[in-house]
């Protein structure tokens, strides 16, 4: 009947499937820049938290705030001297903490 060939559908069909593919790809170019914004995000926190923790060190030396992976700093004492017989307690890093108090003001406890 009709002596016209398929092809202007076939190109149709070939032009809709490489529109499908291009969207692909750029769907998945976008997902991507997301995921790499996203490590690049992480990894900023992470490195503000460390700053944070290295800003923040003097408060969490102390036995109370010490955190328990850090329990093995308060274990690394240097060994006992050829004199020594009886380990003595680690200096306080407050010197007033452990001495009885001077005056009755002084019975308050000191300001961090």
């Amino acid at each position: 009947m009709l002596g016209g060939s398929a092809w202007p559908r076939l190109a149709w069909l070939r032009l809709a499937w490489l529109r499908l593919v291009w969207l692909r790809l750029v769907w998945l170019r976008l997902v991507w820049l997301r995921l790499v914004w996203l490590r690049l995000v992480w990894l900023r926190l992470v490195w503000l938290r460390l700053v944070w923790l290295r800003l923040a060190w003097p408060r969490l030396a102390w036995p109370r705030l010490a955190w328990p992976r850090l329990a093995w700093l308060r274990l690394a004492r240097p060994p006992l001297a050829s004199h020594q017989t009886v380990r003595r307690p680690l200096p306080s890093p407050h010197p007033a903490w452990h001495h009885p108090p001077r005056c009755p003001r002084q019975r308050l406890q000191p300001r961090h």
